[in-house]
């Protein structure tokens, strides 16, 4: 396949789609597509506290909600998160609730945190607009 023929390629999926909007709503960039689909994306970077246990050193954040963009979504079918941080060990955010209004969330980590841990937690939902 040559260059040309890649390109022609991926401009044909991308017009079957295109986004007819793409903008910024407290401090979510929001994208609506042509066929129906919506998508919003939030990056929080927190400042973990870790606490000790009888297993050794770990952080499980309480319920936290995230408000989503008002307006935007008919109907969310689908919250993925990322989560990076300096630790060692399995953690994660793991997703309690969701509609759409707001995002309800934790986070967990097993591993050999300091207190004053960074870590960024990037958000990305799916749905339908309005």
């Amino acid at each position: 396949m040559t260059g040309i023929q890649k390109l022609n390629k991926i401009l044909q999926v991308l017009l079957s789609n295109p986004i007819v909007e793409e903008t910024t709503v407290d401090d979510w960039i929001v994208r609506r597509y042509a066929n129906g689909k919506a998508e919003a994306f939030y990056t929080y970077t927190p400042t973990l506290s870790a606490i000790n246990t009888q297993k050794g050193s770990m952080y499980c954040g309480a319920n936290a909600t995230r408000a989503l963009p008002a307006g935007i979504f008919t109907k969310i079918y689908q919250v993925t998160t990322t989560f990076t941080h300096g630790g060692t060990g399995p953690s994660g955010v793991g997703i309690r609730s969701y509609d759409t209004t707001a995002i309800v969330w934790y986070v967990w980590a097993a591993t050999s945190w300091a207190s004053g841990q960074k870590a960024t937690i990037g958000f990305r939902v799916e749905g339908t607009w309005k």
